[in-house]
């Protein structure tokens, strides 16, 4: 992590920009989402460096009303700035009850989860999507029009961390080809296509031209991964006016952002919430199990222990 601080201070960032960038991409590390970890350091310097970051910009609010805010990133640091949009929507959920804040001229931000987990830290259900560069086919489709546009939900329990479902809403994240790119790995069945729409697990058919996409969420249901993706799209894109498909595309790559924090203790006692997310989970772990697995899990419990090994 300090060499990654020094190298983003060397380029001309705030001590607070450095140490935060480097904080969430350390965390995907730890948390074993290695595609949103420090592999990413090498392609936002090489941003820096061609003048697409804007390095100690400002932050600034647009439009707001008493639960939300409209928030132009400048083009800083994704981590920064997506930090300060849900740091403004707890604040607003803190006097409203539900804060919601959209960010345009966002750099790449990252793993979602450490945002929508900055307010279930503070008892509120957090909810996080952002429109990401077009790398993904529609259902029924051959070329790239989508982005991955990943969508996140943090809620807190009574015992133990939140159940964090942070997923991709195609079969995975741009970045995890990427990692097996960069390995020489081949890509497991179902992820990619070619540029005429056939499957391939050659990973070199999605980054060299022609350029194939990657699918939908969802199989042979992969329909149900398409809608939730185009809803992120309009969520992160259409909202912020960060733009969709194409017309993100035209506007640089990075991400437009949809965050919302919910406090819980405006529907009820907090406790009582807690307790009732717990007994589910109870529920779920006493069920019977399938042939072939030896316990149940719930979102976030994966990498919560790989946290613990690494």
């Amino acid at each position: 992590m300090d060499v990654g601080v020094r190298m983003l201070k060397a380029m001309g960032a705030s001590d607070y920009e450095a140490s935060t960038c480097m904080d969430f991409l350390v965390k995907a590390n730890l948390r074993g989402h290695d595609s949103h970890g420090v592999i990413r350091l090498v392609p936002y310097i090489k941003r820096i460096q061609r003048g697409g970051t804007n390095l100690r910009s400002e932050i600034r609010i647009v439009r707001e009303g008493p639960s939300t805010a409209l928030i132009d990133g400048n083009w800083g640091l994704g981590q920064v700035v997506a930090k300060r949009g849900m740091e403004i929507a707890i604040e607003k959920a803190q006097k409203t009850g539900a804060g919601t804040v959209s960010i345009f001229n966002c750099c790449h931000v990252g793993r979602l989860a450490d945002y929508a987990e900055m307010a279930s830290d503070r008892n509120m259900i957090g909810f996080v999507v952002v429109v990401a560069p077009t790398f993904v086919a529609p259902y029924g489709g051959a070329s790239r029009v989508l982005g991955t546009n990943p969508i996140c939900f943090s809620i807190p329990r009574a015992k133990g961390r939140p159940i964090i479902l942070d997923m991709a809403t195609s079969v995975v994240a741009s970045g995890k080809v990427n990692v097996k790119y960069a390995r020489g790995e081949k890509t497991p069945n179902g992820w990619i296509i070619d540029s005429d729409g056939n499957p391939t697990n050659d990973p070199a058919k999605f980054f060299e031209e022609p350029m194939g996409a990657l699918l939908p969420l969802g199989g042979i249901a992969a329909h149900k991964g398409y809608g939730l993706c185009l809803i992120v799209e309009l969520l992160g894109g259409a909202l912020s006016g960060a733009g969709c498909g194409k017309e993100f595309m035209k506007r640089g790559e990075g991400n437009g952002v949809f965050l919302s924090a919910t406090d819980i203790s405006s529907f009820g006692p907090v406790d009582e919430f807690k307790n009732r997310v717990e007994g589910l989970i109870d529920q779920l772990k006493a069920s019977k199990k399938a042939v072939g697995f030896t316990e149940i899990l719930v979102p976030g419990e994966p990498e919560d222990r790989e946290f613990e090994k690494r």
